[in-house]
């Protein structure tokens, strides 16, 4: 039994809830709790993302594939930000090698609003970066 059971169960409530909420005020609450647990907490956070990953990384991908404006936007921002801390290296590598990953990335490049546009072009550029550098031994 994973020591982080009771706690994925909660991390995918949180994320079925985040998709569907209405209310910007509580969404942008309930990202500023989920930003504070997996940024404020970094190697407990990855040890749980890596022990988790497939389950965290589905859910999470609902999240930046949301119709809602603010979920799918604040998910692109806390992702960069996430992948981009030392603490997630193995994690940013895994979910930038998975083409479905990037297939999301780039369809919210497409997106009609020229803000999560932006969003995922910084995330986008990242991803080129780190794929760039590896592909040439940097």
């Amino acid at each position: 039994m994973s020591l982080f059971t009771p706690g994925i169960q909660v991390a995918i409530l949180l994320f079925q809830d985040l998709v569907q909420l209405k209310s910007f005020e509580v969404t942008a609450d309930a990202f500023e709790l989920l930003k504070v647990l997996l940024m404020g907490h970094g190697v407990l956070a990855a040890k749980f993302i890596q022990n988790n990953y497939a389950a965290f990384v589905c859910h999470f991908n609902l999240l930046l594939q949301s119709n809602n404006y603010v979920t799918c936007r604040e998910s692109i921002r806390l992702l960069g930000e996430l992948l981009l801390q030392r603490e997630n290296f193995s994690i940013m590598m895994s979910y930038i090698s998975d083409r479905e990953n990037l297939k999301i990335l780039m369809n919210l490049l497409r997106c009609k609003r020229k803000r999560i546009q932006i969003e995922a072009f910084h995330l986008f550029k990242v991803v080129l970066q780190v794929q760039l550098m590896s592909h040439h031994g940097g």
